[in-house]
């Protein structure tokens, strides 16, 4: 009888450390999976950002030169197009806090996997 609780406590331990080595190999491979989604969507609003600022600087240049012609004065053309800029950056910059900053944590958060979820 003492040589099967032994026996038990032997497979006990065996599985145990079979569970726990496997419990580790998922947190890992969540923490790969983890980083791997964080520095693409990093790459991806770092591309995407770029080329959006370089469009709409482009944009603002020809908006600037339009308006300039068409009222025979370049720097006309260049101080409407710059305080529309200024003004939506203030509008942005107003909203950004209880909008923008609310939704990028939400979007976080979503991200991070719940323990209940891996235990099934």
């Amino acid at each position: 009888m003492a040589k099967e609780d032994n026996s038990r406590v032997g497979d006990l331990a065996e599985n145990l450390k079979r569970y726990i080595s496997a419990r580790l190999e998922i947190f890992k491979l969540n923490a790969i999976a983890f980083g791997t989604n964080t520095i693409s969507g990093f790459l991806k609003f770092l591309v995407v950002g770029t080329l959006t600022v370089v469009g709409f600087l482009f944009l603002g240049l020809a908006l600037a030169f339009w308006l300039g012609e068409l009222l025979d004065h370049t720097f006309a053309g260049f101080l409407i197009v710059g305080g529309f800029f200024l003004l939506i950056t203030i509008v942005v910059a107003k909203i950004w806090k209880s909008t923008v900053k609310s939704r990028i944590m939400k979007s976080l958060l979503e991200l991070i996997p719940d323990e209940q979820e891996e235990d099934q």
